[in-house]
């Protein structure tokens, strides 16, 4: 299990600057293909982390419907890009994220649902 673990370690931190690339659409080295060839893949792993947020907070992607939400968790996921592979805790800064962005301000309990989400998360992983 060890040697798996290590395998799997490896591959996070080659695959960290890889993605984050993506993420953020810079990887100097490819300026001449970037647009169209990893926009493809931009949009993959900007998908791929919102939906893993949308399972991670289920209540706050309940409450604010699919095309809000999808609006909130892009604005969260360029803020704080996913830092390995494993999105299964992605989201732990939501709740702080929540409190000051100021489209949903008035909307003060949104963090508090985010955070109970979070937590069933933890306390299922801690189990």
């Amino acid at each position: 299990m060890r040697g798996r673990q290590i395998v799997s370690e490896g591959l996070q931190d080659i695959r960290s600057p890889f993605v984050r690339s993506i993420l953020e659409r810079t990887m100097p080295s490819l300026q001449a293909w970037r647009e169209p060839a990893l926009g493809v893949h931009h949009g993959a792993a900007m998908r791929g982390a919102i939906d893993a947020l949308a399972a991670n907070v289920p209540s706050l992607h309940r409450l604010l419907g699919g095309d809000a939400f999808d609006e909130v968790a892009a604005a969260f996921v360029r803020a704080q890009l996913p830092r390995c592979g494993g999105l299964l805790r992605y989201g732990a800064g939501l709740p702080d994220f929540l409190a000051s962005y100021r489209p949903l301000l008035e909307h003060d309990y949104l963090p508090g649902v985010a955070a109970l989400d979070l937590a069933w998360i933890e306390s299922h992983l801690a189990a």
